[in-house]
């Protein structure tokens, strides 16, 4: 089976494994590597006149995280709500292969897949068609769904996480001019910001008793995690969800900002009052959880400047390897290009932060 970053693709038994829980026994099929993933390779899967989605998880000691069990957990869950924006589930062979099925549409972004208005509200109906029932009250999902990936608890949790982030950069490697470049933008401008983000925070929570508390349970949300239109396909009846290996239970705060803040598929900012509001409307005190997003908004930019900028730590570097062998194997040139590409993607939002900072 496959489990590390060193095979290219999914063992024939494994294959004919997962189709045989479906009750297909066709002898043939045909896998094509499909492009775009960051994180885990994905493959279209075709047996007959019929098109699967086979995604192979990343999986090493290293980093063992347990994704595919996260993505079928929260699809299983979704499939019980009725819930019809996300692929179907439909084997599984753990821990690294699941099978799913084939959405036809396109990816976001871009003057020909523009996110419309009408597609935010989709959005928002299917976080909350996640979290709520009929009657408006928080009905609280079996425990197998376990805490998001990076789940915070408090608002200080989430200053600490990114802080984590940043010091991955000061510390990592630099071998080559590249590095060198990112680790002199990190300390020159993106330090800076950082101090200033969590002086400001720091001062206005002064300004709210109660601000700094721990999230209670029922104030929680069930999170599709790194949700945005970048992990979405526009289609004919609407946005269809997809990429929930991260997926759980979460803070509000983090899916609102991350929803706005990931740069990939902007969404845009105009919509911050509505999409907020509407979320923090569904808790107990919605005063309270829409000036924690407010407050930890820019902490999330920042994020997202991080992660636009994880192509230099070698960590990451295993897990794009695996997701894209094609760009690994094809030289140091096509990860030269990547690697600046990102670089100024970075600059671009350094740029817009410090902005809005000022």
């Amino acid at each position: 089976m496959l489990t590390g970053f060193e095979q290219q693709e999914p063992a024939q038994d494994d294959v004919f494994q997962l189709l045989q829980q479906m009750g297909i026994r066709e002898p043939s099929f045909a896998l094509h590597l499909l492009k775009g993933g960051w994180n885990n390779r994905v493959y279209r899967l075709v047996v007959g006149d019929f098109s699967f989605v086979l995604k192979a998880y990343f999986y090493s000691e290293s980093d063992s995280r347990p994704r595919l069990a996260h993505e079928w957990a929260f699809l299983r869950y979704c499939h019980k709500r009725g819930i019809n924006c996300v692929p179907q589930s439909l084997a599984i062979l753990e821990p690294v292969l699941g099978l799913y099925s084939w959405i036809e549409g396109h990816a976001y972004g871009g003057p020909a897949a523009p996110v419309l208005a009408s597609e935010i509200q989709t959005a928002l109906s299917f976080i909350q068609e996640l979290n709520q029932n009929s009657g408006n009250n928080f009905e609280f999902v079996p425990d197998n769904l376990p805490l998001a990936s990076e789940f915070c608890g408090d608002l200080m949790a989430h200053v600490e996480h990114l802080e984590r982030r940043m010091q991955r950069f000061i510390q990592m490697p630099k071998p080559t001019q590249m590095h060198q470049k990112v680790h002199q933008l990190v300390v020159s401008r993106l330090q800076p910001l950082w101090h200033l983000i969590t002086d400001n925070l720091t001062r206005d929570s002064r300004k709210e008793p109660g601000i700094l508390r721990p999230l209670d349970l029922n104030e929680r949300c069930l999170s599709p995690s790194d949700f945005g239109f970048h992990n979405a396909l526009k289609t004919a009846t609407g946005p269809v969800f997809i990429d929930f290996e991260y997926a759980g239970w979460d803070d509000p705060a983090q899916l609102v900002c991350d929803f706005f803040s990931q740069f990939q598929v902007p969404v845009p900012a105009e919509a911050w009052s509505d999409f907020a509001g509407a979320v923090a409307s569904w808790y107990p005190e919605p005063d309270w959880q829409l000036k924690r997003m407010s407050l930890l908004r820019s902490t999330h930019d920042l994020k997202w400047i991080c992660i636009a900028l994880n192509h230099f730590l070698h960590h990451d570097s295993h897990r794009r390897a695996f997701a894209a062998p094609a760009i690994a194997a094809d030289s140091e040139q096509g990860l030269l290009q990547i690697q600046q590409q990102q670089y100024n993607k970075a600059l671009l939002l350094i740029e817009k932060l410090e902005t809005q900072l000022k």
